[in-house]
């Protein structure tokens, strides 16, 4: 018999289970990116300028440690407090920094967890400095979820920051991220997905260093001409109550398989790069697959919203989510964007096949050769192409000349004109007459 008394049930999560489910889909390549997105968001919030040359992030990985600093301002104790260390972006915290990167409240958590199990977090800013200090074995075994937060002054020994700025430092590594962090290639592959993602800092200033080795990127170029001009789309989408700002540009560029697609940034951070699948409108209803044809098809997308949740990207940023409704939306523009090109570069594989050469293809490569970042227009600019040039004939028409004689009397012509077939004799006779008669 049931005696209507209720009994508290533990649904708390273990933390175990917790932090492999946080980061079991997490590459170790996307883990130091989450640091390096919450130092440019300080680095947006310390200034009012375009311009981020004042600042930089040191990245150093190696088979004992990762150690990543900057000079971008910290973390507010506030932020810290209530929203930097929680796992999830509370519903109530604002953000008022019109180009966030680091949103969704786990990046850097999942990060610290899926490196070490011990990590130092230090940050100065111009109101306060503290450092949180966590054994993570000793912190799986409490029952208690919080951080503890230390508060400490200019002069303390621990301190590494000089100026405003973060410092981290996760060692007692895992022994997967031992092996890999250790690896030179690895720290090369690092610096080079970092300066990929980050162009758009990079190409304002910011200086993010890889054991001392400045990342760097390649621009996406385009060509343009009078005859040659790229496309252009700029339009605002309501999301809810949010509004994302998108913005098209598409063009040919160099001959090169690697780099052709889709190029898409959310809040200038690449999340895909030369993108050729269906999730960019490639073998779509009304765009063909990709074929190397269309080698020189160069696309970007960004989309960017003060409120970044509003952004069509996954929780790692290393993905689109295609059933946002502004992803859905702008991929319509995409193919109708992609159209015109794809058609001029099947024109072009056309003309090459049947003349071995394309007249078109040499109006490209004396066009001149612009960064794509750097088409400027308001509104729409639609593409447009130089034209064929008319095939020249050069080959002059030919008729042919038929007559009949005696059998014996054009074997005595063979016998003078040293031939031996009928139509030798035609031949001769004609050019003997038009030379002697008619002259060269």
């Amino acid at each position: 018999m049931s005696d209507n008394s209720t009994i508290e049930v533990d649904a708390r999560p273990v933390k175990e289970f917790f932090i492999d489910v946080i980061t079991r889909d997490v590459e170790l390549i996307d883990t130091i990116p989450e640091f390096v997105d919450n130092s440019i968001d300080g680095a947006t919030r310390s200034t009012n300028s375009e311009s981020l040359e004042d600042f930089f992030v040191d990245v150093r990985v190696s088979a004992d440690k990762v150690v990543i600093k900057d000079n971008c301002g910290g973390i507010e104790r506030e932020i810290a407090e209530e929203y930097a260390f929680r796992f999830g972006r509370p519903v109530d915290v604002q953000d008022d920094l019109e180009s966030v990167i680091g949103i969704f409240g786990v990046g850097m958590k999942r990060s610290l967890f899926k490196l070490g199990r011990h990590f130092i977090v230090e940050s100065k800013t111009d109101s306060s400095h503290f450092i949180i200090d966590i054994n993570v074995n000793e912190w799986l075994e409490s029952d208690e979820w919080n951080f503890e937060m230390e508060m400490i002054s200019e002069d303390d020994d621990r301190s590494q920051l000089s100026t405003t700025g973060t410092y981290i430092r996760i060692d007692d590594l895992l022994p997967e991220v031992s092996r890999k962090f250790g690896q030179d290639l690895f720290a090369t592959r690092l610096k080079n997905e970092l300066g990929s993602k980050n162009r758009d800092k990079i190409r304002k200033g910011l200086d993010i260093t890889v054991n001392r080795e400045s990342a760097t990127y390649a621009a996406i170029e385009i060509y343009q001409s009078d005859e040659l001009i790229p496309a252009y789309k700029e339009y605002s989408f309501e999301q809810g109550d949010d509004e994302v700002q998108v913005e098209l540009k598409a063009g040919l560029g160099e001959r090169s398989p690697d780099d052709a697609g889709w190029y898409i940034f959310c809040n200038g951070r690449l999340v895909l790069r030369a993108d050729r699948q269906e999730t960019t409108g490639w073998g779509s209803d009304t765009v063909p697959q990709y074929h190397n044809n269309f080698s020189r098809f160069r696309g970007t997308v960004n989309f960017k919203s003060e409120s970044p949740g509003a952004l069509p990207w996954n929780t790692t940023k290393t993905d689109v989510n295609p059933d946002a409704p502004v992803f859905r939306n702008a991929r319509q523009e995409m193919e109708q964007m992609m159209n015109p090109i794809i058609t001029t570069l099947r024109e072009i594989a056309v003309e090459k096949s049947e003349r071995g050469e394309s007249t078109v293809e040499q109006k490209i490569a004396n066009s001149s050769i612009i960064k794509i970042s750097e088409i400027e227009s308001s509104g729409e600019q639609s593409f447009s192409s130089p034209n064929p040039e008319e095939e020249e004939d050069d080959e002059p028409n030919e008729v042919h000349i038929q007559y009949t004689r005696e059998e014996a009397e054009v074997d005595e012509v063979k016998e003078i004109l040293g031939v031996d077939t009928n139509q030798a004799v035609g031949i001769k006779t004609f050019e003997y007459f038009y030379k002697y008669e008619v002259g060269e």
